[in-house]
């Protein structure tokens, strides 16, 4: 690799860690927002519904963009407007506009999250693997910082809007680096660059519904602990708000560290078996963590989901991506749209739970999500074996 294809590589990590920051701070957020809001606690599942709906439209927006323009004029776009977007939100005040801006910002950040991992997966054909789980790496730090920085910022008495300020000070400042020492750096030919169109017929991939359902599952857990684990931990155990942000961010280094294992282990380890074994190790984990009363127990189970299932994410697109290696950006879009309803769908019912039955309960279903993922990578494995028989 050049000097020009590492700043490349560089840059697009440093998007993606500073997109990080800002999609896991609503959870550290939540006691504020529905005071300011006047909001019930079984209603907070809402601002994480508006924002994943509008990942979804960013994924269908994505869908007709990702081969029509260059990917630096796609980044340096979807980019800026996210951090017009992260600084708008400095100025709100009322939850209508709260809530657009929150799906103007799932919809923007979702397109540049398709666009990245759609690129690194282009231009890295041979250990992709390795790649896509050190971009996720990346985002796993931004998720790490992103609620300590917040519930700091808060505990200094400054306001959640003041905060989404300085979020958008810092990815200006970025942007125009990445404007920058971007200008020079050519994409070159590749084979899933000559999709022109969507084509959703790689669904019909052996084992490919089953990579989907499996996402769509982890992407509940994983959003689920971004929103709700905080709230949890301040009412079951009675500790402060930076305590209970300190439970997000636990499990986020544990997925940092899982994740560059794995970017480690893929070039060795089958990423079905990474996958598989994970997954089940970090829902018993889990799970026992949220039936023992003490929170030790309960920052273990966060620590273990993240350990060993962090890697969930860029093992699944891996998989994906070598389905269907010409026809990548249609792969990114089918998988990208069920990580938006993983990530829409699970936090409101988690919400509701929580509201009808307590909230041990609520926490309980985001294990369940980890158990329903690993069914059905045992199905995709079935699935894939049968084609290797049939071959």
């Amino acid at each position: 690799m050049d000097t020009i294809e590492k700043r490349r590589l560089i840059l697009l990590y440093m998007l993606f860690f500073t997109y990080a920051l800002t999609t896991s701070v609503v959870g550290t957020f939540m006691v504020d927002l529905l005071n300011d809001f006047q909001m019930e606690v079984s209603t907070g599942g809402i601002f994480t519904v508006f924002q994943y709906i509008g990942c979804m439209a960013g994924v269908f927006l994505s869908g007709f963009i990702l081969n029509r323009y260059r990917k630096k004029e796609l980044c340096l776009a979807t980019f800026g407007l996210l951090t017009v977007l992260l600084l708008a939100m400095s100025k709100i005040n009322r939850l209508g506009f709260f809530l657009l801006l929150l799906f103007l910002m799932g919809m923007t950040s979702k397109s540049l999250d398709m666009i990245v991992n759609t690129t690194i997966s282009m231009q890295h054909e041979e250990k992709k693997g390795m790649y896509i789980n050190l971009l996720h790496g990346c985002f796993g730090a931004g998720s790490v910082l992103g609620p300590l920085l917040a519930a700091w910022m808060l505990k200094i008495s400054l306001s959640w809007q003041t905060v989404y300020g300085c979020f958008g000070a810092g990815s200006a400042a970025l942007l125009a680096l990445f404007a920058v020492f971007y200008s020079d750096a050519e994409e070159k030919p590749v084979q899933g660059q000559a999709e022109k169109k969507m084509d959703f017929t790689v669904m019909r991939e052996p084992g490919m519904y089953a990579l989907m359902l499996a996402l769509f599952c982890y992407c509940g857990h994983q959003c689920g602990i971004n929103t709700w684990v905080p709230l949890f931990l301040q009412y079951r155990f009675g500790v402060s708000l930076f305590v209970g942000s300190v439970g997000t961010s636990v499990f986020w280094i544990a997925l940092v560290i899982g994740r560059l294992a794995c970017a480690r282990l893929a070039l060795h380890v089958k990423e079905e078996t990474l996958l598989g074994g994970g997954l089940i190790l970090a829902a018993l984990l889990h799970l026992a963590g949220i039936l023992v009363p003490h929170i030790a127990a309960s920052m273990a189970g966060y620590a273990a989901a993240g350990l060993f299932a962090g890697a969930a994410i860029p093992l699944i697109l891996t998989l994906g991506y070598q389905s269907c290696p010409d026809r990548q950006s249609s792969v990114s879009v089918v998988l990208f749209l069920c990580i938006s309803l993983g990530q829409a769908v699970f936090p409101w019912v988690m919400g509701l739970i929580c509201d009808a039955a307590g909230l041990v309960w609520g926490m309980l279903s985001n294990a369940a999500c980890l158990l329903g993922a690993c069914l059905f990578v045992r199905l995709y494995r079935s699935k894939v074996k049968s084609r290797e028989i049939i071959c």
